[in-house]
């Protein structure tokens, strides 16, 4: 397995390089240099719209639950 991520200026340890590179913009934000918050933009823009995809499959999921109980009590009671 390999070894994990360290921030540069805390003793934090981190899975991959997104999740180091979205700690360090938002608790070490001076550090970065444009590089880091061109690359940091684009990491937000990204979990954006997974997050979006993910209240959309929600509400789909609550929706669908929703009708399959008023079908259920409309044939049933």
């Amino acid at each position: 397995m390999a070894e994990p991520l360290r921030c540069a200026h805390c003793d934090r340890t981190f899975v991959d390089a997104e999740r180091r590179l979205a700690h360090t913009a938002l608790r070490h934000p001076t550090t970065l240099d444009p590089e880091g918050v061109t690359a940091y933009r684009a990491l937000y823009r990204r979990e954006q719209r997974r997050l979006r995809r993910l209240r959309l499959e929600l509400i789909g999921g609550v929706v669908a639950v929703y009708f399959a109980v008023f079908v259920l009590y409309t044939v049933v009671g």
